[in-house]
């Protein structure tokens, strides 16, 4: 809406009950060329309200906040109460300096506070930045313009950066408005979402802060503060900041920010409690939730759950927690972590069975995932089912997008086994893994282990030596350096295991094993 549509087009309600200063405040609107006619004038508020009953086409209001008996602040809290009214903008004209008269106003449903004597200039860019919803028409911009980049193919740094001065813009352009919006919470709160998005956190803190002051009763805000907050792990200021919320509003969100925050400082129960109010809150409230949400807050149950069973030793509170993973998988059926987390959970209670059956329901879903074939795997292995382990684990080398690391990880597999067959076969892949990348000494390490435990001295000195000479300052790979000297036909090797623990020392003073087998060595 241009500013020449805007002056012939727009029906104005002014609202005084002074006569003469009606007349001169519709004298100022006539200089700025508003159309004479769309000015209509009333000294009693009462009447005034007559013209919202039936059909209305006014779209502002100019009313003196100053009228007798209150009058002013009655006619806005009934002009509310009339259907369709929520659109019309309200101005008020104010001799009164005093920010808690101003804020009250404005909780009230009043949208820009202008000083009297009212300057044809100030009023003029008031109605237009009121009737052109200037913040909304920065956030399209902003918008559109974002969108725009993201479809170029420009390199992920340049658009990066063409983003950034896009939301420094914004930004500029909107704390314009918070100069010409002083008392309302809005432009504050869009200032916070794009410092947020420019990873600017505690701006953002500062800006949600400052809308809430003028607002705060403002969810919105809420918790767009707890969830940078949350970024910020600064647990105890969410805490702070909900706990209003829940006691005047709860929500599913509300409730689901604050049992985290409850959960990270420790306060197990009460995040039990937040979090079960969250569900039914998302099942049962007007915040309705998807099914993919809702198995979420199971799943932020179970984990309390599991987080009060270490707290007490007290396995009962895993099988809660199983319980809430497995509801979790009900409202979404294809939600890998509640997958996972129900799984790991199985096995640590030693529900074998089901864990490889759940495993095999996962790969059903994400049959590309190399993690789920090598954990169903294992789990055969532990039941000693070798035709279907070696399947599952060839599966996981197959699907890995790391095959050294997944060679080294269906190694120790076999090692896990404790059988003795089943160390030749670790062997083979833990090698098979270095030959993919030498460049990794805890392999090398396991495998010298590995070798030592076959008696391949040889060998465990080779795995070794090529480990120490990539991390030489590894106190523990020089200890076992040591002990494989001492148990191998080498040359030297007495001289050489004592070279190697008297560097173990000196890397680590505190290293009572090797102390002790340096002094058994020199006796």
């Amino acid at each position: 809406m241009n500013e020449k549509h805007i002056r012939s087009h727009l029906k104005i309600l002014l609202l005084d009950d002074d006569r003469d200063k009606l007349k001169q405040l519709k004298r100022v609107l006539k200089t700025l060329e508003y159309d004479y006619d769309n000015v209509l004038e009333e000294t009693d508020c009462e009447e005034a309200l007559k013209h919202f009953e039936k059909f209305c086409t006014v779209k502002l209001i100019i009313i003196d906040w100053e009228m007798e008996n209150d009058a002013a602040k009655t006619f806005v809290q009934n002009l509310l109460k009339i259907n369709g009214t929520e659109q019309i903008k309200i101005i008020m004209a104010t001799g009164a300096s005093k920010q808690d008269v101003i804020l009250g106003a404005i909780k009230m449903g009043v949208h820009h506070c202008i000083s009297k004597p009212i300057l044809a200039g100030a009023l003029e860019q008031v109605i237009v930045w009121l009737m052109n919803d200037e913040l909304e028409k920065i956030k399209k911009t902003t918008a559109e313009e974002i969108e725009k980049i993201e479809n170029d193919e420009n390199d992920l740094e340049q658009s990066n950066q063409r983003k950034k001065k896009i939301y420094e813009n914004a930004v500029h352009r909107i704390k314009e408005a918070t100069n010409f919006y002083p008392w309302k919470p809005t432009p504050y709160f869009e200032i916070g979402l794009i410092y947020d998005k420019l990873g600017l956190y505690n701006s953002a803190v500062t800006n949600y802060h400052q809308a809430l002051f003028f607002d705060n009763k403002s969810q919105d805000a809420c918790i767009a503060l707890a969830k940078t907050l949350k970024i910020l792990k600064q647990w105890n200021e969410i805490i702070k900041s909900l706990s209003p919320f829940v006691v005047r509003k709860p929500t599913s969100t509300v409730l689901e920010l604050l049992g985290e925050a409850y959960l990270m400082t420790g306060e197990t129960n009460k995040a039990i409690k937040s979090f079960s109010d969250s569900i039914m809150y998302g099942k049962y409230g007007k915040e309705k939730r998807s099914p993919r949400e809702m198995a979420e807050k199971e799943m932020l149950v179970g984990k309390a759950y599991e987080q009060k069973s270490e707290e007490t030793n007290n396995k009962e509170w895993d099988q809660k927690a199983i319980k809430s993973y497995e509801e979790s998988k009900k409202f979404d059926p294809v939600y890998i972590s509640a997958h996972m987390n129900l799984y790991s959970l199985y096995k640590k209670s030693g529900q074998h069975e089901k864990a490889a059956e759940l495993l095999k329901e996962t790969i059903s879903i994400t049959p590309q995932l190399s993690e789920d074939w090598l954990a169903l795997g294992k789990i055969y292995l532990e039941q000693g089912d070798q035709p279907k382990a070696a399947f599952a684990l060839k599966k996981a080398i197959e699907k890995s997008e790391c095959p050294h690391h997944t060679y080294y990880e269906v190694g120790e597999a076999f090692l896990e086994t404790g059988n003795e067959e089943d160390i030749d076969k670790a062997i083979k892949f833990m090698d098979r893994s270095i030959s993919l990348c030498g460049e990794q000494p805890h392999v090398l390490n396991k495998l010298g282990m590995t070798y030592r435990r076959k008696g391949m001295a040889k060998e465990a000195l080779h795995a070794y030596l090529m480990a120490v000479s990539q991390t030489p300052d590894d106190t523990n790979l020089h200890f076992n350096l040591a002990v494989a000297y001492l148990k191998s036909d080498e040359e030297k090797a007495k001289q050489l295991a004592v070279e190697h623990l008297e560097e173990a020392i000196k890397l680590k003073s505190d290293f009572p094993e090797a102390k002790q087998l340096l002094q058994k060595i020199k006796e």
